[in-house]
C-alpha cells in the first residue's frame, strides 16, 4: 500500500467513526499520555515542514500562519522586556534618584552586552530593525 492508498484508508476510517481530523490532532498532541509515542514525536519533529505547507496552502492558511508566528514572537519580546526592565535584572535605571557615581560608572557596552545575553531575540530584533 503506498503512502496515498494509506491516507485515503485513514481518511476513511476517520470519516466511517465520525472523527474530525482536527480534534483528533489536537486531542492526540494535548494528552499527556501521548507525548512519548512515537506519532506525537514524529509530529513535532516535522512541525516546521506543516507550519510551512499550511502558509502555502491557501490566503487564509498563510494568513493564520503569520498571525500564530505575530503571537508567539509578541510573547517573546514582552516576556524578554519584562526580565531586563525588572529591577533585579541590573539594566533598572532610575534617571530621578541617580548620583553622579552611578552617571560617571555608565558603560554603554555592557549595557549592550547584558542586554544582549537577557534579551537575545530583541536584541536581534532591535538589530534588524536598526540595518532597514
Amino acid at each position: 500500500m503506498d503512502n496515498s492508498q494509506k491516507v485515503d484508508y485513514l481518511l476513511n476510517t476517520f470519516w466511517l467513526l465520525q472523527i474530525m481530523l482536527p480534534q483528533f490532532i489536537l486531542g492526540l498532541l494535548s494528552s499527556q499520555k501521548y507525548q512519548n509515542d512515537p506519532v506525537v514525536l514524529g509530529f513535532a519533529s516535522q512541525i516546521n515542514n506543516i507550519i510551512e505547507i499550511f502558509s502555502k496552502y491557501s490566503e487564509t492558511g498563510k494568513q493564520n500562519v503569520q498571525a500564530l508566528a505575530n503571537n508567539i514572537a509578541m510573547e517573546m519580546y514582552v516576556d524578554e522586556v519584562e526580565r531586563i526592565a525588572a529591577e533585579g535584572s541590573g539594566l533598572h535605571f532610575d534617571a530621578t534618584h541617580a548620583n553622579v557615581q552611578q552617571l560617571e560608572g555608565f558603560n554603554i557596552d555592557e549595557l549592550a552586552w547584558k542586554m544582549k545575553q537577557d534579551a537575545p531575540h530583541l536584541w536581534e530584533m532591535l538589530g534588524v530593525a536598526l540595518l532597514t
